[in-house]
């Protein structure tokens, strides 16, 4: 059984201030055996040395990322740092950080696999994967090569990191205090654990009444839609004002069907410069493509429903949760309006931590039984441990 406690601080502390909340907080707290810890915080806490600070106090490994805005069971917060305890007696957790991306993934994943899922006595119940945010390179492609290894067998439920910035440049992944922009970071759980998931996505409801076949993408590069390029078919169906104005689409999502009868989900993040348009991950063959808007209603309703359903099913137990940046992007009038909509639906019942994601890592059940660790966008997902 795991144990789970929450707590956090916010930018108005010093960081002394912030050191003392934190050291207050975990002399009052209860450890069983094994125990790690999870922070999500905003980007400003890595590059001020809060995170570092923190976990040198702290007597158990750390993982975790920089977020946009998160909450927990006590407080909603835009500037924050949220941390989550997961303590138990016979529930084990193994962290690790891969080699820099620079190295080759197949590498930098087969490296990570080998530090910290081959030296376990029995294989993990849960892989929780941090995966770098990168432009150029889909978090699905960290996934795969890591799912690979696995035989396909553990699920996996995680997020990316996610900044403000309009490059991204600020998207890290943290490891024991460290932060990194191009590795990835694992926490393995196993022992007396059965973790459950529930998730929501695009509803048809939202369908713009435009299709199109893809026909020509490299990886998360959609290079042309209707043999026309990505971008100027973008602009050409009025979904974009005009050429290089990508980031006016926070609202539209693609719903790509793959021939497999796989469906994707992806968000725009950038433009190549020659007419092509980066997506959150990759699409791996041609197929058609939709166009979906979502907005503020859809969104806190939604997450309102998953998260009353989580409660429900948790009976007191603890929750991980992601809801993806795009779903926030929409909240024009208040940006912590589905955080305040979670956390006065699942109440005093559950502790739990929730903070926006650049891709939800969530496992999906396939109809020969294995496990498919899929890279979701425009979703709202919840681990149950």
């Amino acid at each position: 059984m795991i144990h789970i406690y929450t707590t956090h601080v916010t930018d108005l502390l010093s960081q002394p201030e912030a050191i003392e909340e934190i050291n207050f907080f975990i002399r009052s707290q209860l450890f069983y055996a094994n125990t790690v810890g999870i922070i999500h915080c905003h980007a400003d806490f890595v590059d001020d040395g809060q995170v570092q600070a923190i976990c040198d106090i702290l007597p158990f490994e750390t993982v975790g990322c920089s977020t946009t805005s998160l909450a927990n069971d006590e407080v909603s917060l835009q500037y924050g740092l949220t941390l989550t305890i997961l303590t138990s007696n016979d529930v084990q957790f193994h962290t690790g950080v891969s080699p820099s991306s620079a190295t080759g993934l197949d590498f930098a994943m087969g490296t990570l696999h080998d530090k910290v899922i081959v030296p376990l006595p029995e294989r993990p119940k849960l892989l929780i994967p941090f995966i770098p945010f990168l432009v150029t390179i889909g978090g699905d492609e960290f996934i795969s090569r890591l799912s690979a290894l696995t035989d396909y067998s553990i699920p996996f439920f995680g997020t990316l990191p996610i900044s403000a910035e309009a490059d991204f440049s600020r998207c890290y992944t943290i490891h024991n205090g460290k932060a990194y922009v191009d590795a990835a970071v694992l926490l393995a759980i196993s022992g007396n654990v059965i973790p459950r998931f529930i998730t929501t996505g695009v509803s048809s409801g939202e369908y713009l009444d435009i299709t199109g076949s893809v026909t020509a993408v490299e990886k998360n590069l959609l290079i042309s839609i209707d043999n026309v390029p990505a971008e100027s078919f973008l602009v050409n169906k009025g979904l974009v004002a005009a050429q290089g104005l990508l980031n006016t689409l926070s609202r539209l999502e693609l719903i790509i069907d793959l021939p497999t009868g796989e469906r994707l989900i992806r968000n725009i993040i950038a433009g190549d410069g020659q007419g092509g348009v980066y997506l959150t991950g990759h699409i791996p063959s041609l197929g058609s493509v939709y166009f979906a808007k979502t907005n503020a209603e859809i969104v806190v309703r939604t997450s309102r429903e998953i998260a009353g359903s989580a409660a429900a099913a948790a009976n007191g137990g603890g929750m991980l949760m992601y809801s993806c940046t795009a779903r926030n992007w929409v909240l024009t009038k208040d940006t912590l309006e589905e955080l305040d909509a979670i956390r006065s639906t699942v109440g005093e019942r559950s502790p739990f931590s929730c903070c926006y994601s650049g891709g939800e890592i969530y496992p999906q059940v396939l109809p020969n039984g294995n496990i498919a660790a899929t890279l979701q966008n425009s979703s709202f997902i919840v681990c149950l441990l």
